[in-house]
């Protein structure tokens, strides 16, 4: 698959029953290249671990099915990832010791996901149904959306017995082709990319293996980075944070510190207005003592002049009516 698909910049990828190991997922080397696609899973504990893992992918808690509505999920909590929707196949699980617990699920169509989520070509359809393989293709539209590759899980889900003989003919009639298979999944490319079936017929070596081992690794590494670059983020933004609540704190301060010189000044602004009506109060009160004083000076001099003009006249009268000094007897003398 890697080999035939990856030199691609950016795929789109279905996984059907995607439960169990994320990280050993055939979707897991696309993933980590930059792909995205669609996940189903309608177990609750690998639906979570999905969710966490692919955050860029579309992660979707149902069962597919022929039909949509509900259907009976069976699932064995002592087997991770182990789960079908298929009656008989939860039979066989139960006869061969393992527990299986029942309960409803959401049942939709691979056509109804295809029409919501689905918006350019899919590089391939990887279907792990436990049972319901041929109910999963059938609830198909291979005419409308055409995965370039198309892959099953080709055994019983509780031994190695082939089971493909239940749902090949639905993807055959869909102008599908057989390529190859790997021991455990069956590997199928529609008619216009027959030129793929070579790549897929040629067996994975150690090179290969290696190769994926190394941009793997790289994966990681960068994830790693990008883990440390986010840690560092996380640390800026709580170093921010305190820094602005510290100039929070100050300008709550110089909020207080201006509106009590605020205060100050308008007490200050009050009390030169007062001391200022006082000043112009005293001004008119002095303007006032001072046109008394003018006409005092002035009744004052009318007086004295008044005073001097009858001393002057008692002068005269005197004056006038004083006898002249008798003659002096110079005999009696």
């Amino acid at each position: 698959m890697a080999r035939a698909l990856l030199p691609a910049d950016a795929g789109f990828y279905i996984a059907v029953g995607s439960g169990g190991s994320v990280e050993e997922s055939v979707t897991a080397p696309f993933y980590d290249s930059g792909w995205s696609g669609i996940n189903v899973e309608a177990q609750e504990e690998p639906f979570q671990r999905l969710t966490a893992a692919r955050p860029r992918d579309c992660n979707l808690p149902v069962v597919l099915a022929e039909k949509s509505g509900t259907c009976t999920l069976y699932a064995a909590p002592t087997r991770v990832g182990w789960a079908t929707a298929s009656a008989v196949v939860a039979a066989d699980l139960a006869a061969s010791g393992i527990t299986v617990y029942p309960r409803e699920v959401r049942a939709a169509t691979l056509a109804e996901v295809c029409a919501e989520y689905v918006r350019g070509e899919i590089s391939f359809l990887k279907i792990d149904a436990s049972g319901e393989e041929r109910g999963v293709l059938l609830g198909g539209d291979f005419r409308t959306w055409r995965p370039r590759v198309v892959l099953f899980e080709g055994t019983r889900h509780v031994s190695s017995a082939p089971n493909f003989e239940l749902w090949e003919d639905v993807l055959l009639d869909s102008d599908y082709q057989f390529a190859t298979r790997d021991g455990t999944d069956r590997y199928y490319v529609r008619a216009e990319d027959e030129a793929l079936i070579p790549a897929l017929q040629v067996p994975a070596d150690a090179l290969q293996a290696r190769e994926y081992q190394s941009r793997l690794l790289a994966a990681e590494a960068e994830a790693a980075d990008s883990r440390r670059m986010l840690a560092a983020l996380q640390a800026q933004v709580v170093t921010a944070g305190r820094e602005i609540e510290a100039l929070r704190a100050k300008l709550a301060d110089q909020t207080r510190e201006s509106a009590s010189v605020r205060e100050q000044r308008d007490a200050a602004l009050e009390t030169a207005g007062r001391v200022q009506a006082e000043i112009e109060a005293l001004k008119t009160e002095a303007a006032v003592r001072t046109g008394d004083r003018e006409a005092l000076l002035a009744a004052h001099a009318a007086l004295r002049g008044q005073f001097e003009a009858v001393r002057a006249r008692l002068t005269n009268f005197r004056k006038a009516f004083t006898p002249p000094n008798p003659p002096i007897d110079k005999r009696t003398g």
